[in-house]
């Protein structure tokens, strides 16, 4: 929170929050911990970095997964959103956190630097996953509503997974239909046919430019045999 001024510690405030922003950060939040989650009891696959963008959001998902798996990966994601988990936040001492103490805690979420000696803010996603976390997420994944992979992004050794999660998924399909329905007009095409028309076009559109190409290299060579016959000198 960015402040114009210092405030006195004890000091009574006035906070006016954005809520939509809050809500929207909170469900892709929240889906990245449920995918990564599932990806990883699944396949294997761990999350090396995640993006929270302000249109989609990425994950980059480590080997063994790939595109192929972006349909199987997507299916347990919704089915996990339609399961209506409970999600927690939970607060546990740093050595308990550093120990694997915490009932089910993930080895790889005890690595906490040696700085850290306060209390640790766990997010326990139903029985799927439990991770420290400081963000906001959602009460219940079916908060949630559903989930969407946009596209995988093949890289040398991950995957970059592009996601939208909650009202975005909406708002995305609106987008979409918005863009389906002006192609439609404009090429005087129902949406099965776009496609087809698109290439056609395409094709016309190659085979003017190679005409013109054309024309215009016998219009040079009619100019090119008339500059002998030319008064005056040719420069």
């Amino acid at each position: 929170h960015r402040l114009a001024a210092a405030v006195a510690c004890g000091a009574e405030v006035e906070v006016a929050l954005d809520w939509d922003r809050r809500w929207d950060h909170a469900t892709q939040h929240t889906a990245q911990h449920l995918m990564s989650a599932l990806a990883v009891d699944w396949l294997g696959a761990a999350t090396l970095s995640w993006t929270l963008g302000p249109v989609a959001s990425q994950v980059e998902l480590g080997a063994p997964f790939s595109s192929d798996h972006a349909n199987e990966l997507e299916d347990r994601v919704n089915a996990a959103i339609r399961a209506g988990e409970s999600i927690k936040a939970e607060w546990h001492a740093s050595d308990d956190v550093k120990s694997g103490a915490v009932p089910g805690l993930r080895q790889s979420s005890c690595k906490l630097p040696d700085s850290v000696t306060g209390p640790v803010r766990v997010v326990r996603l139903g029985a799927i996953d439990v991770n420290p976390c400081c963000g906001t997420h959602v009460a219940t994944t079916a908060h949630l509503q559903a989930f969407k992979i946009l596209k995988v992004e093949a890289r040398k050794a991950s995957s970059l997974v592009h996601f939208v999660a909650g009202p975005r998924v909406a708002r995305t399909l609106g987008a979409c239909l918005a863009r389906e329905r002006a192609v439609c007009d404009a090429l005087c095409a129902a949406p099965d046919q776009m496609a087809d028309r698109v290439a056609t076009a395409l094709e016309k559109a190659k085979e003017a430019e190679g005409r013109a190409k054309k024309l215009q290299g016998e219009l040079v060579g009619l100019l090119a045999e008339s500059l002998p016959a030319s008064s005056g000198k040719v420069v």
